[in-house]
C-alpha cells in the first residue's frame, strides 16, 4: 500500500515538474517574440536629420529596428547617426531638431540649454 502511495506521489511530482518546465519555456519564448499591438506599432513617429533638416517618418515598430547610437538614429539615406527628435520653433513654427542635452544634465542646465537654443531656420530663439 505504501509503495502505491509513493508511486502516485512520485508521478504527481514528475508531472508538476514537467508542467513547470513547459510553462517556463513558453513564457521565455513568448517574452522574446513579443510584438507591439498594431495600434501602437503603426503610429508614425517623425525624426529630423540635424545636419540636413530632412524629416523622416516611420512607424514606431520600424524605428525599433533602426540602428541608434548616443540617442541618435541612423539616417538610411546618408548612413550617419544624425536623426533626432523634432520640436517646433516658437518663433517661426518650423519643425527643427531638438537640442543635444546631456543625459546627466540637471533640470536647470536643461532649461538653460533650451532657453538659449537658436532655430537653425530663422536664427531666433526656438524656445520661450
Amino acid at each position: 500500500m505504501q509503495s502505491k502511495a509513493r508511486t502516485i506521489v512520485a508521478v504527481v511530482l514528475i508531472l508538476l515538474i514537467v508542467g513547470a518546465v513547459v510553462w517556463l519555456g513558453q513564457y521565455i519564448f513568448y517574452a522574446k517574440t513579443a510584438r507591439l499591438p498594431k495600434s501602437i506599432g503603426g503610429q508614425m513617429i517623425e525624426k529630423i536629420d540635424e545636419n540636413t533638416l530632412e524629416l523622416v517618418s516611420l512607424p514606431l515598430e520600424e524605428w525599433m529596428h533602426v540602428d541608434s547610437k548616443d540617442g541618435k538614429y541612423k539616417n538610411p539615406r546618408t548612413g550617419t547617426y544624425s536623426l533626432v527628435g523634432v520640436m517646433q520653433c516658437a518663433s517661426c513654427g518650423a519643425k527643427i531638431p531638438l537640442p543635444d542635452i546631456p543625459a546627466n544634465a540637471g533640470a536647470a542646465a536643461s532649461l538653460h540649454i533650451m532657453e538659449n537654443y537658436v532655430c537653425p531656420k530663422c536664427g531666433k530663439k526656438a524656445y520661450r
